[in-house]
């Protein structure tokens, strides 16, 4: 099964938001929001006929797989129009050519959808820096979040994505937001933030960073470091009980 064909399947049940009438320029975001399977935030800006669309995929966070990584990021209820001239801002640390991985798409049926998705099954994706690389189910030409949380924009952890539409104009007020991946199985992992059957929520408050190992270098110098505090401890009390012989 094709990749595309296994997402219109996993967020068909999404694309029942009728066409609206025509809306002003504006900004939405969802910023924190979880599944079962994942977490991430998203924001998309309209200002005439350019669109920016900025995402962080925070798996890890929020008790979630950190090894899941995204291959799709779709806007339904969008309206009609053309979509082209993708251009892909790769987050530092992401592999090379990564930003050559993904192609736009525009789907009119049902109020219409705006597609940012990987052209291959075996490479491409966006994950995130917290991940244990040789878990991940595609490997190769990544975009990589850090291992974080967003920050105030600009900055330069988002994967950012610019495109343009013609011939119509962008529906807001019936957007919605849904995002299609495969964990460490190779399992399809899905966020669907509205529509008939959603399963992504915003979580409120700070996420909780995943569970990071210490390094064994780390171990070794806290180890160092307590037994100089236990040192120091053992000389004060020495001289202690000679002051008081």
């Amino acid at each position: 099964m094709t990749r595309m064909a296994r997402v219109v399947g996993l967020v068909g049940a999404l694309m029942l938001a009728g066409t609206g009438a025509a809306r002003a320029d504006g900004f939405l975001q969802w910023m924190n929001y979880c599944s079962l399977g994942t977490c991430a935030s998203v924001q998309l800006q309209v200002i005439g006929d350019n669109v920016t669309v900025r995402v962080w995929n925070l798996s890890g966070f929020n008790g979630t797989n950190a090894n899941t990584v995204f291959h799709t990021i779709a806007f339904l209820g969008v309206g009609s129009f053309d979509v082209d001239n993708l251009d892909v801002r790769a987050p530092t640390g992401s592999d090379d050519d990564s930003d050559d991985e993904w192609e736009l798409r525009h789907r009119s049926a049902s109020g219409g959808s705006v597609w940012l998705t990987t052209e291959s099954d075996d490479e491409g994706g966006l994950a995130n820096a917290c991940a244990n690389r040789g878990s991940l189910a595609v490997e190769d030409e990544l975009l990589i979040n850090p291992c974080r949380t967003p920050g105030p924009n600009p900055e330069p952890g988002w994967a950012v994505f610019r495109f343009e539409i013609d011939d119509g104009s962008w529906n807001l007020v019936t957007t919605t937001l849904a995002l299609g991946g495969v964990g460490p199985d190779g399992n399809p992992v899905t966020c669907v933030t509205g529509g008939a059957t959603p399963n992504c929520t915003q979580v409120t408050g700070d996420l909780l960073p995943p569970s990071v190992s210490p390094e064994p270098v780390s171990l070794v110098l806290l180890g160092t470091g307590l037994a100089g505090l236990g040192g120091v401890g053992l000389v004060r009390r020495r001289k202690k009980e000679r002051a008081t012989a």
